[in-house]
């Protein structure tokens, strides 16, 4: 049985596994941005409402909270604000990582 040809053959099937797990991997740590208005908000959960679409996520506790020029006062998350949030789904879920704060909210307290 020849063997010599079979070494490369090899070679290149490992190559592009190992390649092909460097892009699965590098898309675990691209993260995907939704923008929308807060209408819903609780200690571990916010639903974020943009036209007709409502897209809900989980907050950990390793959120980073940034505040726009016009939301400079603003130091906490609050119902009608505007946000720019961005994400990663972990276990079916979508995971905030980053939240800008856009516009200041508009509802009562």
């Amino acid at each position: 049985m020849k063997t010599s040809g079979l070494i490369p053959l090899l070679a290149a099937v490992m190559a592009l596994i190992f390649i092909s797990m460097d892009e699965v991997k590098g898309a675990d740590t691209r993260h995907k941005s939704f923008e929308g208005l807060i209408i819903y908000l609780d200690e571990g959960e916010v639903l974020v409402k943009k036209g007709s679409h409502e897209a809900a996520f989980q907050l950990g506790e390793q959120v980073a909270l940034e505040k726009s020029k016009a939301a400079v006062k603003e130091t906490r998350l609050a119902l009608c604000q505007r946000i720019k949030i961005w994400y990663e789904i972990k276990e079916g879920k979508k995971l905030a990582v980053k939240i800008q704060i856009l516009t200041p909210g508009y509802c009562g307290p």
